[in-house]
């Protein structure tokens, strides 16, 4: 209906007739399914001001398509709609001045379905599959709002997690309308393709579908809730495109308290974006956290459109993102206040500025993600996750990212972490919780606290570095002479062990200090190349040019047999340098090294015996040495074919060989003890060629064990060893041949002896 208001003296007020298409009222768990087509238009209303009156107000009406509702405790109300509703508002016209100070004047809503819940233990649902356009009225002060599916609970009065609303979009879903007071994060005067307000839980699935808004304010979706879920896939697609629409918008949420003057309380929310999909502000933020809400007189006033104090939430906001984002105004993701976390999937595209603002928010990535613009963790305590799962390995280059505010890299998991990148100007922490980091870049204001089992490897420079577990200096842990270049303090924890690769004298790993280094833990030197080139007093320069060093390491261990490695403080001009030297060390017998390889080849060389003998066997007779042609009544005539050649003859057999080796000590070399034992066995195959020739082919296998004595000293070796022979045989002449192999495990241990004190053994 159509509503004129005249006024002559005083102000007059005018409002259309609001109209619904259809209304369902839910009392079991069985799903309503629509597939018609629904067009509702509200009344326009018009006022005339007359004799120099002013209009008080006018407001066009509001167009419903379908009010659908859950009116029974416990059920699942349940609407699928695969239809097409067509919704506008009505117009407001004035002719004449408005009236100052008094509501304002605005064009009729539109809403293509509501929904609700207003008893509990109960959810609302509505399965959009088919088509929404809502076309908000024109108004003189403001045009109306437009909604496609607004979804909420009826009534503040139910305790939390009682009432749960469900919306997922399939189809299509079209509006053209304001927001009241779009800045102010009033949730009641939102527009958008889907606007949830409820006390409890809520979730929406853009499955597919498409979320197109215009207007002042109109978000793509917007939710206040306690607890909330979005989930944009299968090629979902939000976009809004007026101004001050976000793509997504997240609210504080109510409560039913009011006795303490905040009736507000922060919301639980995450975000989940598919590789297939995308969230698009044309001219606003993609995604928003506003953390705001306010309660009230939603219509203001013209003069003083919302009086109430907005109150600030730090809602908890997960964005998990995989597909993309896109911010008009430069911000893809702004998550205001409240400890929030950012994921960033391969696949993920951030169009512009991704800020986690105020509370202690984790970001977490994947190789591949795209930020195309900054990355910033706002204030409080920002932590970058680096969670890399044993083989795999993830880069993460700082510089591209224009990373700001973020205080922590946490890296957790086996994997390895590679950070990358040219120098970031904030301060950073990579804390190495487990598994190997990496650091290939210069990075003058990244620190680094290594923990017990972790692993730090870097060639390059840091800030301050302090070593619980693992530090290797250059491109690997073992193997790399480089140097480490730490522009604050180095701390050598208790529990830490560092790596020190030498190769000549003062060409060796090095760490470049500029504050104050503390000595602690294990030094572990491992020398390269020929370890007999290594001689006593020589000098390696390890730590270099610190303020000062303090303490001591608690151990030194090397590989070089009978050289000690000491290390000492030097003063240099008005520095401290660490000498790592060489010092002769106890004399100790290596012989048990040559004389066991000598008594491996004992080992060898009776497995090899063994397969000689069995290829040397002549005829059928079994017997070694010579060819023998007289079959000696091994084979009867079930072994002569009948082209008068013998069958094949095959046969398995098995053997066990051993030995005692005793070597006298002489004035230039020490004797040693050896006792190999050991098995082969095999199976080999003989038969008669049509030229009179016997061939012979086996293979073989066996395993021995030889334990080796040498003075103070001693060693075992297992042996696997594996081999072929073959032989012919023709009249008088037999060739024979064997090839083997042996892999053995070699266990050695070294009695070193210490004047004054009973051997001490080393493995």
């Amino acid at each position: 209906g159509e509503a004129t208001g005249d006024g002559a003296n005083v102000g007059g007020a005018a409002r259309g007739g609001a109209g619904t298409g259809l209304s369902i009222s839910h009392l079991g768990d069985n799903a309503f399914i629509y597939e018609g087509d629904i067009s509702v238009t509200g009344g326009d209303a018009t006022g005339n001001a007359m004799n120099g009156a002013e209009i008080r107000s006018v407001n066009g009406s509001t167009g419903l398509g379908i009010n659908h509702g859950t009116f029974a405790q416990g059920i699942t109300g349940t609407l699928i709609n695969r239809g097409t509703v067509t919704v506008t508002g009505g117009d407001a016209i004035a002719n004449g001045p408005l009236e100052d100070g008094t509501s304002r004047s605005a064009g009729g809503s539109a809403y293509g379905i509501n929904t609700d819940s207003i008893l509990d233990n109960s959810t609302a649902r509505v399965i959009h599959e088919g088509t929404i356009n809502a076309t908000a009225g024109n108004g003189p002060d403001t045009r109306g709002i437009a909604v496609g599916i607004l979804a909420g609970d009826e009534f503040a009065d139910f305790g939390p997690g009682e009432v749960r609303t469900e919306v997922v979009v399939k189809g299509t879903i079209n509006t053209d309308g304001d927001s009241l007071e779009p800045s102010s994060g009033v949730i009641f005067g939102l527009s958008g393709g889907v606007v949830i307000q409820t006390l409890d839980t809520s979730s929406v699935t853009v499955d597919g579908g498409t979320i197109n808004t215009m207007g002042t304010g109109s978000n793509g979706i917007g939710i206040m809730a306690r607890e909330s879920t979005v989930d944009i896939i299968n090629g979902g697609v939000v976009t809004a495109t007026g101004a001050d629409g976000a793509g997504i918008e997240i609210f504080s949420q109510f409560t039913n308290d009011y006795s303490s003057g905040d009736p507000f309380e922060s919301a639980t929310s995450i975000v989940v974006i598919d590789a297939t999909s995308s969230v698009t502000s044309t001219n606003f933020v993609g995604i928003l956290d506003a953390g705001t809400n306010s309660l009230g007189n939603f219509g203001g006033t013209r003069s003083m459109p919302n009086p109430e104090v907005f109150v600030d939430e730090a809602n908890q906001t997960t964005v998990d993102l995989a597909g993309t984002v896109t911010g008009g105004n430069g911000t893809a993701i702004d998550l205001s206040t409240g400890e929030d976390r950012v994921i960033i999937r391969s696949t993920g595209v951030a169009n512009g500025d991704v800020l986690l603002g105020d509370g202690d928010d984790r970001f977490a990535f994947e190789d591949g993600f795209t930020v195309n613009g900054t990355l910033d963790g706002g204030d409080d305590t920002d932590i970058i996750e680096a969670d890399i799962a044993m083989g795999d390995t993830r880069n993460f280059d700082l510089q591209p990212l224009g990373l700001q505010n973020f205080e922590i890299i946490e890296k957790t998991g086996d994997g390895t972490l590679n950070i990358t990148g040219a120098v970031i100007t904030d301060s950073l922490l990579l804390q190495a919780n487990e598994g190997i980091s990496q650091v290939l870049s210069d990075q003058d204001n990244l620190s680094a606290d290594v923990a017990a089992g972790a692993t730090l490897i870097s060639g390059t420079s840091l800030f301050n570095v302090t070593n619980g577990g693992t530090l290797g200096i250059g491109a690997g842990v073992i193997g790399d002479i480089g140097t480490l270049d730490v522009g604050g303090d180095l701390v050598f924890e208790t529990t830490g062990t560092v790596i020190v690769d030498i190769q000549a004298p003062n060409m060796g790993d090095r760490i470049v200090v500029s504050g104050v280094a503390t000595l602690g833990g294990t030094v572990q030197v491992n020398a390269l190349g020929m370890i007999d080139t290594f001689e006593a007093d020589q000098d390696y320069l390890f730590i270099e040019n610190a303020t000062s060093v303090n303490g001591t390491f608690a151990a030194i261990n090397d590989n070089i047999p009978d050289l000690d490695v000491t290390a000492r403080v030097e003063d240099a001009a008005g520095r401290q340098n660490v000498i790592l030297s060489l010092t002769a060390g106890d004399p100790s017998d290596k012989s048990i090294y040559p004389n066991t390889l000598q008594a491996a080849g004992h080992t060898s060389r009776l497995f090899a015996e063994t397969l000689q003998r069995r290829a040397m066997l002549g005829a059928l007779t079994g017997q070694p040495e010579g060819p023998l042609n007289d079959s000696n009544g091994l084979t009867g005539e079930s072994a002569v074919s009948t082209f008068g050649t013998a069958a094949p003859v095959y046969s398995a057999w098995a053997g066990v060989f051993g030995a005692h080796v005793d070597v006298d000590t002489s004035l230039i070399a020490t004797g040693y003890d050896a006792d190999v034992a050991g098995f082969a066995m095999g199976g080999e195959g003989y038969f008669e060629t049509e030229g009179g020739s016997y061939v012979r082919t086996g293979a073989a296998f066996g395993f021995s064990q030889n334990d080796v004595g040498s003075g103070l000293s001693s060693s075992t070796a297992e042996t696997w060893h594996a081999g072929l022979y073959a032989s012919i045989e023709h009249g008088f002449l037999l060739a024979s041949a064997a090839a083997a192999y042996s892999h053995a495990d070699y266990d050695f241990t070294r009695g070193i002896p210490v004047t004054g004190a009973a051997p001490l053994v080393a493995t």
